[in-house]
Parts: structure tokens; C-alpha cells; sequence
């Protein structure tokens, strides 16, 4: 009880002298769904950090912090409106613990004392800035290669690939360019991945030209409105209006095949957006849009989103989007009964410098449009909307340990809670001033036929800020509940992330799983450049 006791009162004075202030830093890296940051321990970043993309005082990006080195972190995306590019700002609150003193001198206020002499330059003395190029081009190019090789040489699969993201703007007018494409094939067995007989897989998820000269709003090309994501992609047109914090838009195009290659005329798309973008003190994003697609000529779905967002340095963040059709499939004809289709909301809150709690909610139901569910009978669609709440709570306890949990309870066809997920994590940062981070997890999942049980560790740890290295196992264990039938799943991975130079990166990633009867070895491995 009184070593207890001491924890507490050592949590509280930690509390106390705690401060906070706002660190600045940039996007260094962007790979498979990771993004590297060069905000690091020196500049106060902790395991499950918030870190804020944002650009013309919109929050474009939210990150969250999951491993740390002494000048970077890595972070996996919590919401983007935009692809999150190299160099894009970052931002972070941090919390010092013992705060540097200032000292003024008599007569100077806080701004003059903590500008040094020798910062203060005469304008005569300044080199005169270059003329900016009238078309700047910038991005980034990766060439990529997949494989997985399994016991049985006829589930082989080889995977090369090229991404290619592209960003072009005019500096004489406001045109700007974009291009975010992958060209790649898929082999199978011992086929060479370059041969005819292997499977295309190219995507292209933005090609696009876009006239804002901030009132105006104009795009053409495979797009998703920034304002309004749910509309999803659509290659045509987008013209948008800002009046004041205001934007209206609309948009009309065809929406692309699931290939996301070529452009496919039979479904076509219409949509009306409108978005309230951030004010300076709380940064606050509404945006609400009504689309209607048609297959063909006829009416496919027809649908309402809405889209709420709330960050604020402070630790206060709220997101909540909502999606309700307006159409309803029901004895072969296409009758206007407006149902929730989907609803996400999450709400968290740093009560001190070492809690951070939150509660969600979710709820769904199936998605049919007029063109699947006219051949499917009324009585064999499922049309009940499943539920069901989260919480979770973080602590950030002193030596850089960080323990976090998350439960997540669902209705279910017998009782509520009886399909349930449990995710715990624990990390901590730079080990004995190591600078090896160690972080483990244990998750708990159960539904009506199954259940499962893991249990993985990692080792993180960055060699003279030039190569992030990290080590990884899981172990999950499978059961299925009629049959008493269990399965037993091994999983031993290693990354490494080296920078070359600034402009140069490399990332190579390997796994090895044993399992449902079944071994596999898989190695990804990535060369980027970006200028």
C-alpha cells in the first residue's frame, strides 16, 4: 500500500511540474502506411504522441506516435484528407518535464531576451533570394519487390512494382499537378513476374489538375473532393467555392472500376458537398455531401454523409462520420426509406500528463445498391444494423513506459458482448538510455463461431540516426467453437529503414509464418527517391 502510495505521489508531482509546448518538425519518409517524422526524443516526442500535418491552418493529417528514435519517429495515420507527402509540417504537443529557465536582462522583455545578437543581420548583408522557377515538380519514386514463398512451390507469388507520386505547381498562376499511380504484376508458382502470363495489377488513385486561386476551386481528372471523402473517387469534374470559412461544391463524373485503371462509363456519379473548415483557436472541420449514382440510366444509390472533426492542442479530439441511404431495394423496385448505413464516432480527452482516455461508437449494416440487391430476394438480405461501443484508455508513466487498452464490445446474434475485441499494448522508450524501444501487445478477440489469443513483442532501435532497425514476433492462437478445432499461428519478422541520404531511402522487410499447416517466407523491399 505505501509503495502505491509513492507511485501516486510521484504521478501528481510529475503532473505539477510537468509543462507543455508546441515542437515543429517535417514529413521525412512515407512507406507502407507508415510515416517518419523528424520529431524525435530531443525534441520531447513519447511513444502515442499526436502529431499534426497541417497546412494553411487546416489540419491536414493526424498521426500517432508508435515507435521513437532520438531525431525521428514513426507513426501510423489516425486521419488524412490528403496523401501525407514528404516534407509536408508537422506539429506536436509535448510535455518537459524540467523546463530550461530564461533568463532577461534588465530592461528586455521575454521576445527580446531569447533572440540571440549574432541572429540579428543587416538587410545589406542578407543574399539576395533566387527567383523561383516558374513550374516547381516534386515527389517521390519507389521501385518495389514482393515475395512469398511457401512450402508448395505452386503458391509462389513475386510481386514487382513502381510507385510514382508526383506533385507539380505553377508559380505563375495557381495550376496544380498530381499523380499518384503503382505500376506492378503479379506472378504465381516459379512464372517470371515479367512475363505475359502474369496478372497486371497497375492502380491509379490521382491524376488530376487543379485551378485554386482561393476562392475558386476547380479540378479535373481521377479525384476525391478533400472536402468530402466519403464521395469517394470519380474521374470528371469538381468546381468548389469558398465564402469565407464556407466551401460549397459539386462534382459529376463516372466512378471507376475496382481495377482503378482505365476509365469505366457504366456507373456514373453527381454530388453536392458543402465544408465549414477550421477556425484559428479550435481546429473544427465540418463537411456534409449528397451524392447519387447511376448504373446505366438507372438510379443505383442514392446517399447523405456527414463528417465532424475536432482537435485541439489541449488533447481534446472528437470524430464522428455518419452515412445514411436514402434508397432502400425492396420487391424489385428502388423506394425512397432512409436507413443508417454506417456511424463512427470517437471521443478522447488528456485528463493529465499521463491519461489520455476515450469512448467510441460504430454501428453498421450490409450495403446493397439497386444493381446487386434486384437479384438477391428480399427475404435472404441481411439488412440488421450491428453495434457496438470501445474504450480505451492510455497512461504515460514516467521512464518513457506507456501502457494503453482498448475493449470494444459488439452486439451479436445471441447477447451483447458475446463478440468482443481486447487490445492491450505496453512500450518503452529508450531503455536505460539505450535507445533500444521495446513495445508488446496481448489481444483478445471472440465471436459466435471462433476466438483467439495472441501475444507479440517488438524491438526497435535506431543505429547513429542514419537506420531504424526493428525485430518482431507474434504468436495467435485459434479456436473454432463447434468443433473444438484450434490453430496455432508463429509469426518472426525484421524491418529496417536505412536513409541513404536526404533525397534517398531504403526499407527492406522480412516475415516468416508457421501456421494452419502451412510455412511461408515473405520479403518486401523498397528503394525510394524523392526530390
Amino acid at each position: 500500500m505505501k509503495a502505491i502510495l509513492t507511485m501516486l505521489m510521484l504521478l501528481a508531482v510529475h503532473g505539477v511540474l510537468a509543462q507543455e509546448k508546441i515542437v515543429s518538425g517535417a514529413v521525412t519518409y512515407v512507406a507502407s502506411g507508415t510515416v517518419y517524422t523528424s520529431l524525435g526524443r530531443e525534441s520531447g516526442v513519447q511513444d502515442s504522441n499526436l502529431v499534426y500535418i497541417k497546412a494553411n491552418r487546416d489540419t491536414i493529417a493526424v498521426l500517432q506516435v508508435f515507435a521513437v528514435s532520438s531525431k525521428s519517429s514513426a507513426c501510423r495515420v489516425l486521419k488524412a484528407k490528403r496523401d501525407i507527402r514528404t516534407g509536408d509540417a508537422v506539429s506536436a504537443l509535448v510535455v518537459v518535464s524540467s523546463p530550461q529557465p530564461v533568463s532577461l536582462d534588465a530592461g528586455k522583455g521575454p521576445a527580446q531576451a531569447t533572440v540571440p545578437s549574432q541572429s540579428v543581420q543587416s538587410s545589406s548583408l542578407r543574399p539576395e533570394k533566387a527567383e523561383p522557377a516558374s513550374l516547381e515538380l516534386r515527389g517521390r519514386i519507389s521501385a518495389q519487390f514482393y515475395s512469398n514463398r511457401y512450402d508448395n512451390p505452386l503458391y509462389n507469388t513475386s510481386q514487382p512494382g513502381l510507385v510514382i507520386n508526383l506533385h507539380g505547381r505553377s508559380n505563375e498562376v495557381p495550376l496544380k499537378f498530381e499523380l499518384y499511380t503503382n505500376l506492378r504484376t503479379l506472378a504465381y508458382g516459379n512464372m517470371s513476374p515479367f512475363s505475359k502470363q502474369s496478372i497486371n495489377q497497375s492502380r491509379i488513385y490521382r491524376l488530376s489538375l487543379e485551378y485554386d486561386d482561393g476562392v475558386n476551386d476547380a479540378s479535373v481528372g481521377r479525384i476525391i473532393p478533400s472536402v468530402a471523402p466519403a464521395i469517394g473517387y470519380i474521374d470528371g469534374a469538381m468546381y468548389a467555392r469558398r465564402i469565407g470559412r464556407l466551401i460549397l461544391g459539386t462534382t459529376l463524373g463516372f466512378q471507376p472500376s475496382f481495377t482503378l485503371r482505365g476509365i469505366s462509363t457504366d456507373y456514373k456519379k453527381f454530388a453536392l458537398f458543402a465544408s465549414v473548415q477550421p477556425v484559428d483557436s479550435l481546429n473544427l472541420s465540418v463537411s456534409s455531401a449528397y451524392s447519387r449514382s447511376y448504373y446505366r440510366t438507372a438510379l443505383d444509390r442514392e446517399v447523405v454523409s456527414a463528417n465532424v472533426s475536432v482537435y485541439t492542442m489541449a488533447g481534446f479530439q472528437v470524430y464522428a462520420y455518419s452515412e445514411f441511404d436514402l434508397r432502400t431495394a425492396r420487391g424489385g423496385t428502388f423506394i425512397l426509406s432512409p436507413s443508417l448505413t454506417s456511424l463512427y464516432a470517437n471521443v478522447s480527452y488528456r485528463l493529465t500528463s499521463f491519461l489520455t482516455v476515450g469512448l467510441g461508437a460504430d454501428a453498421s449494416r450490409p450495403l446493397y445498391t439497386f444493381s446487386t440487391a434486384q437479384f438477391i430476394p428480399d427475404s435472404l438480405r441481411e439488412t440488421r444494423l450491428r453495434s457496438g461501443i470501445s474504450t480505451s484508455a492510455t497512461f504515460y508513466l514516467p521512464g518513457g513506459v506507456t501502457l494503453s487498452n482498448t475493449y470494444a464490445p459488439r452486439t451479436s446474434e445471441s447477447q451483447f458482448a458475446r463478440v468482443y475485441s481486447n487490445y492491450t499494448t505496453v512500450g518503452i522508450t529508450d531503455i536505460f538510455s539505450s535507445g533500444i524501444s521495446l513495445r508488446s501487445n496481448v489481444n483478445l478477440n471472440a465471436n459466435e463461431y471462433s476466438s483467439s489469443k495472441g501475444y507479440g513483442v517488438s524491438v526497435q532501435r535506431n543505429i547513429i540516426d542514419i537506420a531504424d532497425v526493428n525485430v518482431r514476433y507474434q504468436q495467435n492462437s485459434y479456436t473454432l467453437k463447434n468443433y473444438d478445432d484450434r490453430h496455432l499461428s508463429k509469426t518472426f519478422g525484421t524491418d529496417i529503414i536505412i536513409m541513404i541520404s536526404r533525397e534517398l531511402g531504403l526499407m527492406m522487410s522480412y516475415d516468416r509464418l508457421n501456421g494452419y499447416g502451412i510455412t511461408s517466407n515473405s520479403f518486401f523491399g523498397e528503394l525510394s527517391v524523392r526530390f
